[in-house]
């Protein structure tokens, strides 16, 4: 890894949010940023504030890569929306947000660059990355027909119970389309067997232009964090630049492994789950970066809290919130995204029950006259000290960043009730301090929330960064062979 900048060295982020990617890249590769293309006014603000002088040419989808200052490293996270988990999940297709990885590949495309750098969620392993061929679509609506019947038949034999006759008939074609069912299913399993997944396109969206590339995927906690946060983090350089078995640099790609983008078979779900937390290479488990053992390995003793969202659950109660993951959970619908959110739990830490500082005095805030509340952030950060079971993750993040955790709450919700301090979340994703929390940043509280949930964390990219360079074939960071 590069001991020092390389002025000449420069990179360019695409979907740059407030630049957490570009942190771990210029950290890595010894760069300095050139550019970022950030469309959404908040992150871009924090752009500004922190990169001053750096152009940030907005929507991706209107700049000419031949007009811009080339760079050596390119790097970006393209819009998660549409393979996450917790989304609609309708792939790379045209017109979704996540479709946008087609910009991405317009930008190699135009301007060369020496390394790629991708982040993506876990559900670009698993997510669709084209659209359903006619016989899925057709077994996808048989199995739908064979559900509806069946539960259509279901309600005739509890509302006719009493007639034995008609509940003998029904069962008999209960039975009849339940093995319809079956087959339907069994023919939809193996048509979706011939989509590939969003991960398989992007690499081979890469191959097409002559890149090989190298793919991990880490969760935030491996390098410390106190949140889990998996992501797949993807790695791509020229094809001629790869190194052989024999330390000569080849023409074309020539491995086939899983985690290569050329001659390895289509990500599948069974490729997901085997996974874990970390990427593979020839079925071997990388290790953690600091040499603790495998990556992806928590302290049993060790209970993360929840990982900072974009859906915030701002300033909703306890009581709501299990409310309604109790009404969702009643339906039998696989709620994704119903775990436990950021803000919730961290009004159900515990706290003490009475300050134990020098200053002493009750924990909660004092009431004004109009009935809210008045209390010191000061005292806050002073006095919660009390982090239930999440209290070693956070001394652990505490020791990796170099400074403690802020208060987890502010009271100055509504009546003085405690809502999630951005800070926390800040903090969490291991910016430096008020990298967007700074008032002269100018963003609203939802806005903070919101990129933090967006971002990247610096240390886990920068981590995955290091994993992946050190493979086999992968090409030396040689800026002399790259200038």
């Amino acid at each position: 890894m590069p001991d020092t900048v390389h002025d000449q060295i420069r990179s360019g982020e695409l979907f740059a949010g407030v630049g957490g990617l570009g942190m771990a890249v210029d950290e890595v590769f010894g760069s300095r940023p050139a550019w970022f293309a950030e469309f959404d006014d908040a992150p871009s603000k924090v752009l500004a504030h922190r990169y001053p002088g750096i152009t940030n040419y907005g929507d991706v989808t209107k700049i000419d890569f031949r007009t811009v200052p080339h760079t050596q490293i390119r790097a970006g996270g393209f819009p998660c929306q549409d393979v996450s988990l917790a989304g609609r999940r309708r792939g790379l297709a045209g017109g979704t947000r996540s479709g946008l990885w087609s910009e991405f590949l317009r930008s190699i495309e135009e301007d060369r660059p020496d390394w790629v750098v991708i982040e993506n969620v876990r559900g670009l392993l698993s997510a669709d990355g084209e659209p359903w061929h006619a016989d899925l679509v057709e077994a996808d609506q048989e199995v739908k027909r064979c559900n509806r019947i069946i539960k259509l038949i279901q309600k005739r034999m509890e509302k006719w119970s009493y007639d034995t006759a008609y509940v003998v008939r029904k069962r008999g074609e209960l039975v009849r389309i339940t093995r319809q069912r079956k087959w339907a299913l069994a023919r939809f399993k193996r048509e979706r067997r011939l989509v590939q997944r969003a991960i398989a396109i992007v690499l081979r969206g890469l191959a097409d232009l002559g890149f090989d590339a190298e793919w991990a995927g880490l969760r935030a906690a491996d390098v410390g964090a106190p949140h889990g946060r998996f992501r797949v983090f993807i790695l791509a350089w020229p094809q001629e630049r790869t190194v052989t078995d024999t330390g000569h640099r080849s023409g074309h790609g020539e491995r086939a492994r899983s985690g290569s983008a050329l001659g390895g078979r289509p990500t599948t779900d069974d490729d997901s789950a085997g996974l874990g937390s970390v990427g593979r290479q020839g079925g071997v488990v990388e290790r953690h970066p600091d040499g603790r053992g495998r990556a992806g390995e928590t302290p049993r003793n060790l209970t993360l809290l929840p990982t900072p969202a974009v859906v915030m659950n701002d300033g909703e109660s306890v009581e709501s919130w299990s409310a309604r993951r109790e009404r969702i959970k009643a339906t039998g619908i696989n709620g994704n995204g119903m775990g436990m959110p950021l803000p919730i739990a961290v009004q159900l830490l515990p706290t003490p029950d009475a300050y134990s500082g020098s200053r002493g005095g009750s924990q909660h805030p004092e009431k004004r006259r109009d009935g809210g509340h008045t209390v010191s952030l000061a005292d806050v950060a002073e006095h919660v000290t009390d982090w239930g079971p999440y209290a070693a993750a956070i001394s652990r993040w505490e020791q990796v960043i170099g400074r403690p955790a802020p208060a987890p709450v502010r009271f100055d919700g509504k009546g003085g009730k405690p809502r999630l301090n951005p800070e926390l979340t800040e903090w969490m994703m291991g910016w430096p301090m008020g990298w967007v929390t700074a008032s002269v940043i100018g963003l609203s509280r939802a806005e903070q929330l919101k990129a933090c949930g967006n971002g990247v964390v610096p240390q886990q990219a920068a981590a995955a960064l290091r994993i992946l360079l050190a493979r086999p074939g992968v090409p030396a960071l040689d800026w002399e062979l790259a200038a």
